[in-house]
């Protein structure tokens, strides 16, 4: 989302999520439903475009440890990738 800020992509992908989960397919087997997990991070000024995916990748991965079916936003002040 390059026109973006942090925090409007972080309310886009809660909006996203919100909507996947309202999501259900009914089969043979029963209803199925769905779940979104999404990590956010901002561009910082003089970081190659693969850091920025390498930080959001790993707020997805913390979205994941912490239980699935959130968003979560890189906690630039903990975060020590450059």
């Amino acid at each position: 989302m390059p026109e973006a800020d942090v925090s409007h992509a972080f309310e886009a992908m809660e909006r996203l999520r919100e909507r996947i989960a309202m999501l259900s397919i009914t089969s043979k087997q029963g209803d199925m439903r769905f779940t979104f997990s999404a990590g956010v991070a901002g561009h910082r000024l003089g970081q190659s475009v693969d850091d920025t995916i390498i930080r959001a990748d790993r707020a997805l991965y913390n979205a994941k440890a912490a239980g699935r079916n959130r968003v979560v936003l890189t906690d630039d002040t903990n975060d020590t990738s450059t």
